[in-house]
């Protein structure tokens, strides 16, 4: 999949931008089971603030990024997985 097509698949209102309500939501549906405290991180790491959404931009610049630092390596496989 693109990463406009990974994104599109997270944004589910089609607003344009990620919430971390929309986050759990996927990865839940992902069979992943995710604390509040895992989606903060995974916004962190994607460059929200606390209650902010994540833009494509953010979403690219962190899915492309080298540094994982924050997030459960099994949450990232699964991420990684599901878009490729």
């Amino acid at each position: 999949k693109s990463l406009r097509e990974a994104f599109s698949t997270f944004d589910a209102d089609g607003d344009g931008t990620i919430s971390a309500s929309e986050v759990k939501a996927m990865m839940q549906r992902m069979g992943q089971r995710v604390t509040d405290a895992d989606v903060a991180a995974m916004m962190r790491h994607m460059g929200a603030r606390p209650g902010q959404q994540i833009s494509f931009q953010q979403f690219a610049s962190a899915y492309t990024n080298q540094q994982h630092d924050g997030i459960d390596p099994a949450l990232e496989k699964s991420l990684r997985e599901a878009f490729s």
